[in-house]
């Protein structure tokens, strides 16, 4: 990366690519609305707020999924997606005794990763390498103010690299 990238991008912050106006679920919205509410709104995942917008968790198709699962298997623990493609033939179901989570407070994370509207795109990268996850969420004083996405991310990078692309090619 040239000087001027890294200038760049050593000084975008979080609130520079953030989005401001989050969609946002409480722990007791039924999972069925929030399979709809992400549809409705093109999106994998949403913070948990409480009455406050005060953050206590997130949640994403991938929760849905590995708690569906968990619960097709006998809550056997699945923590990669990916089991659901391996071949298990000794594997059988009791329709009847499954329980499907409801509420989103069943399948939401809790431990949740949140930075300040000051922090550096390139600490953002950072945190969702090390983690393995897809959305920071930014937050003052303990309340939701932003969503910073890997997108996001991706979509900055390529707006520095095409604002310093000579004849803008």
């Amino acid at each position: 990366m040239s000087t001027n990238a890294e200038n760049i991008w050593k000084a975008l912050l979080a609130r520079d690519v953030m989005t401001n106006n989050v969609v946002t679920v409480s722990a007791s919205t039924t999972i069925k609305a929030l399979r709809r509410i992400l549809a409705e709104h093109n999106i994998t995942g949403a913070p948990v707020v409480d009455d406050e917008n005060r953050i206590v968790g997130i949640v994403s198709e991938t929760d849905i999924m590995q708690a569906y699962v968990s619960s097709l298997l006998g809550n056997e623990a699945h923590n990669d997606i990916y089991d659901l493609f391996s071949p298990t033939p000794e594997l059988s179901y009791d329709v009847a005794s499954i329980r499907a989570p409801q509420w989103v407070e069943e399948i939401m994370t809790r431990r949740v990763v949140v930075a300040s509207e000051e922090t550096t795109a390139l600490k953002l990268c950072a945190m969702m390498s090390e983690r393995g996850i897809h959305r920071v969420l930014i937050a003052r004083d303990g309340e939701l103010v932003g969503l910073v996405a890997a997108l996001d991310l991706l979509a900055a990078f390529a707006e520095v690299a095409g604002s310093l692309a000579p004849n803008g090619a």
